[in-house]
């Protein structure tokens, strides 16, 4: 049986949230780094190179949307936004 050897860094400070997302990929088999802070995220999307980030919303010091729009000024990595909040999701916009 083959795996399929994918990177993935989860960015944001929700524990529960990230806790359980990290239990799920690894358990898949998938490399997990960590990062807590939406500035730290965007340090390890250049330094790590994942193959998909994870942003777990809200972070504690930034817009999740200031984290996108900077990533996709030098990056094309896959980003999924997972938001923890009771209200209605927002739509992030390119």
């Amino acid at each position: 049986q083959s795996t399929i050897d994918i990177a993935v860094l989860i960015i944001g400070n929700d524990s529960p949230i990230r806790g359980i997302l990290e239990d799920g990929l690894r358990a898949g088999d998938c490399r997990v780094s960590r990062a807590s802070t939406g500035d730290d995220g965007r340090n390890a999307v250049a330094l790590l190179v994942p193959d998909i980030a994870l942003l777990v919303l809200p972070l504690s010091d930034m817009d999740g949307l200031e984290v996108v729009r900077e990533l996709r000024r030098w990056s094309s990595i896959p980003i999924v936004v997972v938001s923890s909040q009771d209200t209605d999701v927002d739509t992030i916009r390119p």
